[in-house]
């Protein structure tokens, strides 16, 4: 007995794009530079990028005990943030069968502004069509092929 999976969903590794990311010329700089960009604190605080809010300052590192944006300059830390998108390719109807079809795509945090939503610098790890309870398990699979520490 062979097993098929009932709903497949494509998947591309996010290794390879992180691999291709970080290998450009001058990209390591750039997005070493972002731990460098940190706004200080003064009377008036203005945020100016997710880097300045307290969700990346006090996110914890593996060993759930150093900050991780206080980990050591010599390793690449990398931010990703994950976008979802469902549609419905037949348009909207009122009654009968529905199909749902979605795109998972990672953005690197890391990048100014001006270069995060560019083309070159997102990658879809996943296509296809989803039932809504489906998705935790996909991005799970997601996290753990991110995971270069294997946790």
């Amino acid at each position: 007995m062979t097993l098929k999976p009932i709903k497949p969903f494509h998947f591309h590794d996010p290794k390879d794009f992180i691999a291709s990311l970080i290998s450009r010329p001058g990209m390591e700089s750039i997005l070493d530079a972002y731990w460098k960009r940190r706004v200080k604190q003064t009377g008036t605080f203005d945020m100016k990028d997710l880097g300045d809010g307290s969700l990346v300052k006090e996110l914890l590192d593996v060993d759930l005990v150093t900050r991780f944006a206080d980990g050591p300059e010599d390793i690449g830390r990398l931010i990703f943030g994950v976008s979802i998108d469902w549609y419905n390719p037949y348009t909207m109807r009122i009654r009968g069968p529905s199909v749902s079809a979605g795109v998972i795509v990672i953005i690197c945090l890391n990048l100014p502004a001006h270069l995060r939503y560019l083309p070159e610098n997102i990658t879809k790890v996943g296509s296809g069509a989803y039932f809504f309870h489906s998705i935790p398990r996909f991005l799970q699979t997601v996290a753990t092929a991110m995971s270069l520490n294997g946790r």
